[in-house]
């Protein structure tokens, strides 16, 4: 069924929503003001997938705008050499749908603000200038997580929650009788091409605009979605917290993979993430 009517519409969050479209819908790019939207979900969290909320539907409005290369977040893999291979200067976006909780979003962070280097299968390597590489959009339905003190990160990387008003049960083509894009006459083919418009006036006037969410909770739960794994921190840092002297990472580590812990087999502490997992809690 459908969801709540929202009584009260956020209009600083429309404006940012249509400033990224008129963001991807322009191949204009400033290296200084050059972003990857991502967008997730209000509410998500690291243990279930909600999904439905109109991301592909986002996705497919820019691509009947500009040139676009689509593809499953499956399929990325960011260490494999040929994983832009059929990529090339005459696409102008490109978005990564659905991908996995496991995505490692620093696997795009030269491609966002740098040059491409393409290695296509069977034949010579070359490069795409930045200013002929295509603006790069995430899809995913998993807690993004964000950490202040990473701010060459959270420049490059901008996240746009939508809210659950479309669901799974509840689509666009359910509330306008009509499939976007497929069911469209050239009146609702105007109105849209109006509308997309009017959001590269907004983001070629005014750039593009952002929301500075609170990620305390969402970097917690993506944290801390294993319950096992948020009552092991406890029982570790009540250990560690009685010694008046303080502790270290190497500390908590000797308790965590000591040989009577059964969980040490678990994985699901190292030198890697110790320090802000402790952080996080």
């Amino acid at each position: 069924g459908k969801k709540d009517n929202f009584d009260a519409i956020d209009l600083d969050h429309i404006e940012v929503f249509s400033s990224m479209l008129g963001y991807y819908c322009h191949n204009y790019k400033d290296f200084s003001k050059t972003a990857c939207v991502i967008l997730t979900d209000a509410g998500a969290n690291d243990s279930t997938r909600n999904g439905g909320r109109g991301k592909s539907v986002i996705i497919n409005a820019i691509s009947n705008v500009t040139k676009s290369l689509i593809k499953a977040g499956k399929e990325f893999k960011g260490d494999y050499t040929h994983n832009m291979n059929d990529l090339d200067k005459s696409f102008n976006f490109l978005a990564i749908d659905d991908v996995p909780a496991s995505f490692d979003k620093n696997d795009l962070y030269t491609m966002i603000t740098g040059s491409t280097t393409i290695q296509p299968k069977g034949a010579k390597e070359f490069t795409i200038d930045f200013v002929d590489s295509p603006k790069i959009l995430v899809a995913t339905n998993w807690l993004l997580r964000k950490y202040d003190n990473d701010d060459s990160t959270n420049r490059r990387f901008l996240e746009v929650k939508l809210l659950p008003y479309y669901n799974l049960n509840f689509t666009p083509a359910e509330e306008f009788d009509k499939v976007f894009f497929q069911d469209w006459d050239v009146n609702e083919w105007n109105k849209f091409y109006s509308y997309i418009f009017r959001c590269v006036n907004l983001y070629i006037t005014k750039g593009l605009y952002k929301i500075d969410y609170d990620k305390k909770e969402d970097n917690y739960k993506a944290d801390f979605y294993n319950e096992s794994k948020e009552e092991e921190m406890k029982r570790i840092l009540d250990l560690l917290i009685i010694r008046s002297y303080g502790f270290t990472v190497s500390d908590f580590l000797d308790i965590y993979l000591s040989n009577d812990n059964v969980l040490r087999h678990e994985k699901l502490f190292n030198s890697r993430n110790v320090k802000q997992l402790i952080t996080s809690y």
